[in-house]
């Protein structure tokens, strides 16, 4: 059967085909947040990978490469893409501890950062030394998140201004060179670092460099402890530490995930996932995500894990 008749018959088709894997080798908004709903808890598997070698960077230039990815996974990933078209769904991938740029499939349009904007907040936390003294709503922040436990962790790292700057500066700790934590509420009731544009290739950069950064030891631990009713997408791959986001915009409903997959050599990948639906809301975008980590799930062998 190929893989597109497989995707269409949904969910269900998705878990069997994750335990087929298995048997072959877990938004910044107001007090009510856009993320209250509780999706579906995915069927985990256990996914193993083997470890590729990724293209290196130009050192004579001083550029960086792009990922090449296997062909069979991006033409795989490009039957979900077509499927999903209207969900305008998209996929960037990058080696952890790899000089390349973050290989892309999709029209990965910049969308905004919802919840995912709460990992480089609380590592912006972290490392300003607050990793005991706000334990408790780095916990709440990134395992279930918790939006008031946001706003928190927020108004810890000083004015508005401050905030962004300090979030901004753990951004670049970890390779995002571009983003700018938004200070100001743009939307009146949502919060101002949850309406950050973050491109799909910046938060794949910062994914993989948050999987190295000594500092960020508490941040990863938490996000290997996403709640279950989160651990949609990227949460049906065993020891996958993620965080996603979602909520309306002007232009549609928005889900976003960022993860850092183990690979079978050893290694860890950073995926980052979006869709932006014009009709539907978060159960519509979680299925089109977990449709993606299916074909991520049936190719673990040709995803390019790197060190540290």
């Amino acid at each position: 059967m190929s893989l597109a008749r497989r995707i269409s018959k949904g969910a269900t088709t998705a878990a069997v085909l994750l335990a087929v894997a298995m048997s072959a080798s877990a938004c910044s908004g107001p007090s009510t947040p856009p993320d209250a709903g509780s999706p579906p808890a995915s069927t985990e598997s256990a996914t193993t990978a083997s470890e590729t070698r990724p293209s290196t960077g130009d050192a004579a230039s001083g550029t960086r490469s792009r990922l090449r990815l296997s062909p069979a996974l991006v033409a795989d990933l490009e039957i979900v893409l077509e499927r999903h078209a209207a969900a305008r769904p998209a996929v960037a991938i990058a080696p952890v501890g790899a000089d390349v740029s973050p290989a892309v499939i999709g029209d990965a349009e910049e969308l905004i950062a919802w919840s995912t904007a709460k990992v480089p907040l609380a590592q912006a936390v972290v490392e300003h030394g607050g990793a005991t003294t706000h334990r408790a709503d780095l916990e709440a922040a990134l395992t279930r998140s918790d939006n008031g436990a946001a706003g928190r962790l927020w108004d810890s790292l000083g004015t508005p201004g401050e905030a962004a700057a300090a979030t901004d500066r753990a951004l670049r700790s970890a390779g995002d060179r571009r983003t700018r934590t938004r200070s100001t509420i743009v939307r009146p009731g949502w919060s101002a670092f949850g309406q950050t544009p973050w491109r799909l290739d910046d938060q794949a950069r910062f994914t993989a460099g948050l999987a190295c950064a000594d500092d960020a030891a508490p941040v990863r631990r938490l996000l290997g402890q996403v709640v279950a009713s989160q651990r949609w997408g990227l949460g049906a791959v065993p020891r996958a530490r993620l965080k996603g986001g979602w909520g309306a915009t002007d232009d549609g409903y928005v889900v976003r995930q960022l993860g850092i997959l183990p690979t079978p050599g050893g290694g860890s990948v950073a995926v980052t996932l979006q869709v932006r639906l014009t009709t539907g809301g978060l159960d519509e975008g979680v299925a089109v995500v977990d449709d993606l980590t299916s074909v991520l799930t049936e190719h673990r062998r040709d995803l390019p894990g790197g060190r540290c």
